[in-house]
């Protein structure tokens, strides 16, 4: 899965009637936690994106093997990607409209 197409399935997902619904039924006390929640954990996701992508630096100076280097690149995009769909369902349950913002960012 690209980066492209994972944003576009978040952007699907969360604009669907069944989604805004679930989110429109939520008390604001309910909303608050569940965001905190939400970014509590992007926060730790993007925390282990940096590591990866300070180890695959490494990696690289020290001329580890590609396979390798190649393996901890692949991590550090899961946790971005994570961390990036995590931020946005944080903002969805504050009633911020992510519709079309994906799309645009990318």
């Amino acid at each position: 899965m690209t980066s492209e197409s994972a944003y576009l399935a978040v952007e699907r997902d969360f604009s669907a009637p069944e989604t805004r619904d679930a989110v429109r039924a939520l008390s604001e006390p309910q909303r608050v936690k569940l965001h905190q929640y939400w970014l509590d954990r992007a926060s730790g996701e993007l925390t282990t994106a940096l590591t990866f992508e300070f180890m695959q630096a490494d990696l690289e100076q020290e001329g580890a093997p590609a396979e390798l280097i190649a393996l901890a690149g692949f991590y550090h995009l899961i946790a971005f990607v994570t961390n990036a769909l995590l931020m946005a369902g944080g903002f969805v349950l504050v009633g911020y409209q992510l519709a079309g913002y994906f799309v645009a960012g990318s």
